[in-house]
């Protein structure tokens, strides 16, 4: 009678389906049905694609992809088993097979054995989530109110199709959207298209707040949500920020850009820059009815910039300058910018030499007195002296962008 050891090798998985970014856990079971012990007993498993390598039981060390243990000796009728675990990749395919087929156990008396293979499913969904915040916080009521909506796919498969909402919170009108967010219906809705797993983006939406309102009032946004073709709409958690009653603007000063000076001329257009406290975006100018002033560019709360454009026949002297917030809350400044003509004199446009001797010609003049000379009258009070050598002086070698 022949003595032989016989060995075989099987294995089981668990869980199967998994899911895309989980752990499989590989059992293998060994044996020897023979009637001899088999001696230097080695079992090996190959690391199936679309998953790394984890852990393994009983010593089971990994090279180059394989997963090796050494049994070392098994007797006649012998069994054991050893694990392997391994990570699924992700994002994978809904549905895509991990096949593990594979791996032997052999020995010193036997050649190597296989087993048969083993298929586990992939479960793979998206997993979007959704939430928002505001800015700022306290917001000013008549001010607007900035919501940047954060978006994210943290699934195991893209997710395609999506469109995010978001409704308009009450005692607010919208004003603005960004990346294609249309408005109605008083629903803001994007089509977002494919966000693939593990992406994350975000969008803006920008409101107005009504005013008057109660200081105090909440602004409670809560009616907004992501969906996509896999899955339902996910909502996000509502946000809630505070109306507080708006700050009047101050305004400090205010200044022609090019000659940073207080002078604008008659029949000039004129870039200004004013400063102060609590400016708000979309804050209006006003100086008088024979001076427009065109939308202003918010800087900062403390700054901004407008162009203005004089009459010809704009009366001469200082003007006041009146800011008002959206929120209908306003501030002024009495003499903040002064009408005076143009010291381009002799009118080729520069302002130079041949400008100046007009005004010395004309010098401790007064009207009506023998060499006095309007056009020298740059501040229009019938005299012609130092305050008026002054405003030429601050456009003394300057181009005008436009003749009067």
């Amino acid at each position: 009678m022949t003595s032989a050891p016989i060995l075989a090798v099987s294995k089981t998985d668990s869980p199967d389906p998994v899911a895309a970014g989980g752990n499989l856990t590989y059992t293998l079971s060994y044996s020897n049905t023979g009637n001899a012990n088999a001696t230097g007993v080695v079992l090996t498993d190959t690391v199936p694609a679309n998953t790394t390598f984890v852990s393994a039981t009983a010593g089971g060390t990994l090279a180059s992809g394989v997963v090796t243990w050494s049994v070392g000796n098994l007797a006649a009728g012998a069994t054991g088993s050893v694990q392997m675990v391994v990570r699924i990749k992700s994002p994978l395919p809904n549905k895509t097979t991990i096949t593990n087929s594979a791996y032997s156990i052999d020995s010193n008396e036997t050649s190597a054995v296989g087993g048969a293979a083993v298929t586990t499913t992939v479960t793979s969904a998206p997993g979007l989530l959704i939430h928002k915040k505001h800015s700022p916080d306290p917001v000013p009521m008549g001010s607007d109110l900035t919501y940047t909506i954060d978006y994210s796919n943290t699934g195991s498969a893209d997710a395609t199709g999506v469109v995010a909402t978001d409704s308009v919170p009450t005692n607010t009108t919208f004003v603005s959207a960004t990346s294609g967010g249309s408005l109605s219906g008083g629903v803001v809705t994007w089509n977002l298209g494919t966000v693939p797993a593990g992406a994350s983006a975000s969008v803006q939406v920008v409101v107005r707040v009504a005013s008057p309102l109660p200081s105090g009032t909440q602004i409670t946004s809560n009616a907004y949500q992501i969906g996509c073709a896999e899955m339902p709409p996910v909502a996000g958690p509502a946000d809630v920020v505070s109306v507080v009653t708006a700050v009047a603007p101050t305004v400090t000063s205010a200044v022609e850009t090019a000659t940073t000076s207080i002078y604008i001329v008659q029949a000039g257009v004129h870039t200004i820059r004013v400063t102060g406290t609590n400016f708000q975006q979309g804050a209006v100018l006003n100086l008088s009815a024979d001076i427009s002033i065109g939308p202003t560019t918010l800087i900062d709360s403390t700054r901004l910039e407008a162009v203005v454009r004089v009459d010809a026949a704009a009366g001469l002297g200082p003007r006041t300058l009146t800011l008002t917030n959206p929120d209908l809350g306003s501030g002024s400044r009495p003499g903040a910018l002064t009408v005076v003509r143009t010291p381009d004199i002799n009118g080729d446009c520069f302002i130079d030499g041949i400008d100046l001797n007009a005004i010395a010609r004309a010098w401790n003049t007064r009207i009506g007195e023998v060499g006095f000379s309007a056009a020298a009258d740059l501040d229009g009070d019938d005299y012609v002296g130092p305050d008026d050598l002054t405003i030429f002086t601050e456009y003394f070698g300057t181009q005008l962008s436009a003749c009067p």
